[in-house]
């Protein structure tokens, strides 16, 4: 029968274990020296080799040849028992389907019995934080002074919900995520050892995919096994569902840009094609994170792309993008009622808040710049001519500036006053900031740049409501009326 990867080179002696030093030398010493804990608690992120150690514990206090240079020998009946999952004293609890008092009661009769093949009885819990309160208050006695000849290996992905009752009767040893250096080395081994050509930038997608996770690494290798010929990173992001590196960036870009259109055709393009969309999620973080780098001069990049994109917004624009980017992986993970869901609520919130530029080319507020610098008061008839020019481009934005007040310009720049610094940070936003200036333009016949403030407004300054957008007066009046009749 056809085995995984991650089960079939699962680490058979602590030689073979990768990324978790620290742990091997723990456990190494503990054995040497006989000085095994009678229980210990495993924490880490998932597919980082909690339960694989349990099991290499297991074998190293009933090895039969251990010795002080090679613990587990891996050919004595003890060591080929264990790692064939036949040994009846190595007892392995699923704690999310065995996780009732019954269970643990039931436990703690077993212990009771002496090991019939091993020298250690070793019992294994794994998930353990999702023992019921219950249970973990049954287990407490037990764990705390188990029998001599067994002991106890607990191993969680989520320790916070393990009470600190349980955690300190272990001996605590954290796991940490590979790194993709170690995960990029670990994968090439096994893919020249299942006859896989597989390109070095193929093996660094797969390892960042993964997470730092050594399972879901060969999990996604796996994938690869049945491709011919020489497997390369363009062909890797066919397979797993990444959709190509040109559409993550014609979807930014398009963002970037405003071009709503265009960005929600992307992304149903990409639902088309399969593409999967946590990973989809996942590049577009690390396109957006790039940029960012680039745009404050962290590190310089080469590509066209990247130095053109990197002047689309601010610091600012780049956090909120990243924010809703990174909760789009996570909504993604959570499986939606529509796969594509969480990404096309990302790209809305950041196309909401600034606006929309024409697709492909042209649109009313875009004007020449004026080489006049604008002095002294707006009119309110300039003003009014502004936020209409401003309504072709984003209605919204327009709806917001009739509730702003506007003083006085000096040396072509214009405070705008607004009631709440959520408006100003929309409004600040430089496709919104671009746009009013070019309205402002086009209404002034000469360069004004607006400021804005969030605060009381001047006396002196105006504020002016569309004709059009301004609620009737007999539409005010009934609605007091009616307003009136509910609360007689």
């Amino acid at each position: 029968m056809y085995q995984s990867l991650y089960r079939r080179y699962r680490p058979q002696s602590l030689a073979e274990v990768v990324g978790q030093t620290h742990i091997v030398r723990v456990i190494r010493a503990a054995v040497a020296k006989n000085r095994v804990a009678h229980a210990y608690f495993f924490a880490g992120p998932r597919g980082t080799g909690k339960t694989t150690m349990a099991r290499l514990v297991a074998k190293a206090v009933n090895c039969l040849n251990s010795n002080s240079k090679k613990l587990i020998c891996d050919a004595c009946d003890n060591c080929q028992a264990i790692a064939a999952g036949r040994s009846l004293d190595v007892i392995e609890i699923d704690a999310a389907s065995n996780n009732g008092v019954e269970d643990v009661r039931a436990l703690r009769e077993r212990i009771q019995f002496p090991p019939q093949e091993l020298t250690k009885k070793v019992y294994i819990i794994d998930e353990v934080h999702m023992l019921s309160t219950g249970a973990f208050n049954a287990l407490l006695k037990t764990l705390e002074e188990p029998p001599e000849y067994a002991m106890f290996i607990l191993a969680t992905t989520e320790p916070h919900k393990v009470p600190i009752t349980i955690q300190s009767r272990c001996q605590r040893l954290d796991f940490h995520r590979a790194t993709e250096k170690q995960l990029v080395s670990h994968l090439a081994k096994i893919a020249a050892a299942e006859s896989l050509t597989i390109e070095e930038p193929a093996l660094e997608l797969v390892a960042d995919l993964a997470e730092g996770s050594f399972r879901d690494s060969l999990t996604l290798l796996e994938r690869l096994l049945q491709e011919e010929g020489n497997v390369t990173a363009e062909r890797t992001r066919e397979v797993l569902g990444l959709g190509s590196e040109q559409l993550v960036r014609q979807i930014v870009a398009a963002i970037l840009d405003g071009q709503r259109a265009a960005a929600f055709s992307l992304l149903d393009e990409a639902a088309a094609r399969g593409v999967n969309p946590p990973y989809l999620a996942r590049a577009m973080v690390d396109l957006i994170r790039r940029l960012m780098y680039v745009s404050l001069e962290v590190v310089k990049s080469g590509r066209e792309f990247d130095n053109e994109q990197s002047k689309k917004t601010d610091l600012k624009g780049w956090r909120q993008l990243l924010q809703y980017w990174q909760e789009a992986i996570i909504d993604s993970r959570a499986t939606p009622p529509i796969a594509m869901l969480p990404l096309e609520i990302a790209a809305a919130k950041w196309l909401e808040q600034v606006g929309t530029t024409a697709e492909p080319v042209t649109t009313n507020v875009v004007v020449e710049t004026p080489t006049i610098t604008f002095e002294g008061p707006i009119s309110p008839e300039q003003w009014q001519a502004a936020l209409a020019e401003l309504t072709d481009y984003n209605h919204s934005l327009t709806k917001l500036l009739q509730q702003a007040s506007v003083g006085q310009a000096q040396s072509g720049r214009v405070p705008v006053y607004v009631q709440y610094q959520f408006h100003a940070d929309t409004l600040q936003q430089k496709a919104n900031l671009d746009a009013l200036a070019k309205a402002l333009a086009k209404a002034t016949q000469a360069t004004i740049i607006p400021e804005f403030h969030v605060g009381p407004a001047p006396v002196d300054a105006i504020r002016v409501v569309l004709e059009e957008v301004a609620a009737p007066a007999t539409a005010q009046t009934d609605l007091l009326q009616d307003a009136q009749e509910i609360f007689k």
